[in-house]
């Protein structure tokens, strides 16, 4: 998924997404940044904005979004279902 699309995702269905560390980590958000070697690492955090479960290592920015997306929605079921 390219980055428009990403980005209109993210906003219309309010994904708790932060990309290229745009603030500091939050509680339960999903996380996407650019590592030194130019690769994209995926990951989540848990509710002390600590990292939680697996961090994926992708070679493009599309296969990030798309991961980060699905994340992102399961991450947003999980929050709404615990309330």
């Amino acid at each position: 998924m390219n980055k428009f699309k990403f980005e209109v995702i993210k906003l219309q269905e309010g994904l708790p997404i932060n990309s290229n560390n745009r603030h500091d980590y939050h509680e339960f958000e999903v996380v996407i940044q650019k590592t030194k070697d130019n690769k994209y690492e995926v990951f989540a955090t848990n509710e002390r904005a600590g990292i939680q479960g697996v961090t994926l290592t992708f070679s493009t920015k599309e296969e990030a979004f798309d991961n980060a997306v699905e994340r992102g929605r399961f991450m947003k079921k999980l929050l709404n279902s615990s309330r």
